[in-house]
């Protein structure tokens, strides 16, 4: 039995009429008798009852077409589901984000490919970059967005922006009446820095080239925690540009004059990873940080678009 017998049968039933329902089915009356004739043979029992020119259904017929039906929505669903993933329209990602992305990108990001694909389920999960790596390689975690450079990783890293750092330091400090700030003039500061090599790293070359170590007063592991800490007057702290957004009170940020230093916003997806549905999200998360807050004048109110 084919679908197409389910669809010839609950056309003749429901036109009770062998003419009208070849008409509407766009074929001619004997192939579509014959086919009756042989879904009748292969059940086993009448479905329709002849009277004249015209057709009833039998008790078996009346039966029948309930389950047919049925069948056919089912058939016609199973058809939609499966369009709907094969074009990346449906079905669940489980997607990684480091903190300092929750008050910059990651809202427009989402927000961008809810309205673009609604259907689809997303589970967000904030994760350190270096547990990010580790489950995109078992393939638990299907995109990742954090910051690098990341390298020798073993995965494929799309880079949606490369963002410039900014000194953070409270409102009351000397080097607020600068419009920029050289690092030399940062050798007798106190820093507070953000652990780990994505923002470590770039502080130690920046100082090593103007020819001083960074002296560390405190280590956080949220950007927030350390743009607090510069507000609380503990000192001085490098961070990227987008955390003007978190508008801390006592807090001034300043562009650091001749640093070509840069962190990188990265959509990461493992090895050789071809789903659709992570494709239309790095194309929505590009689209998003087209408007992103890293683009604002410096000094200026940073809002995220979308």
């Amino acid at each position: 039995m084919e679908l197409r017998h389910l669809r010839y049968f609950v056309a003749v039933a429901e036109e009770l009429h062998m003419g009208r329902a070849a008409a509407r089915l766009h074929i001619s009356q004997p192939p579509l008798s014959q086919q009756i004739a042989a879904l009748e043979s292969e059940i086993g029992t009448l479905l329709f009852i002849r009277r004249g020119r015209g057709l009833c259904l039998s008790a078996a017929g009346s039966a029948f077409l309930e389950y047919a039906r049925q069948t056919l929505v089912m058939a016609e669903h199973a058809v939609a589901v499966a369009r709907e993933v094969g074009h990346g329209e449906t079905g669940r990602l489980s997607v990684g984000y480091v903190s300092s992305l929750t008050y910059t990108y990651l809202p427009a990001i989402i927000q961008r490919f809810r309205q673009a694909y609604p259907r689809v389920g997303l589970s967000l999960h904030e994760m350190s970059v270096a547990d990010q790596v580790r489950s995109l390689h078992e393939r638990s975690l299907q995109i990742g967005l954090l910051r690098g450079p990341l390298e020798n990783a073993g995965l494929e890293c799309d880079e949606l922006v490369a963002e410039p750092f900014m000194l953070a330091l409270p409102v009351a400090h000397a080097l607020t009446k600068c419009g920029t700030v050289g690092v030399a003039q940062l050798r007798d500061e106190t820093f507070i820095v953000h652990l780990g090599g994505v923002f470590y790293g770039p502080l130690l070359r920046l100082c090593r080239r103007a020819g001083f170590d960074p002296v560390i007063v405190q280590e956080v592991t949220q950007i927030h925690a350390a743009v607090g800490l510069v507000g609380a007057g503990m000192g001085v702290a490098l961070v990227p540009a987008s955390a003007r957004a978190l508008k801390i009170d006592g807090v001034a940020f300043r562009p650091i004059d001749g640093q070509d230093v840069t962190t990188s916003v990265l959509l990461a997806t493992p090895a050789e990873e071809r789903s659709l549905l992570v494709r239309n999200f790095q194309a929505a998360a590009r689209t998003a940080i087209g408007g992103s807050p890293a683009e604002a004048p410096a000094g200026a109110p940073v809002a995220i678009r979308s």
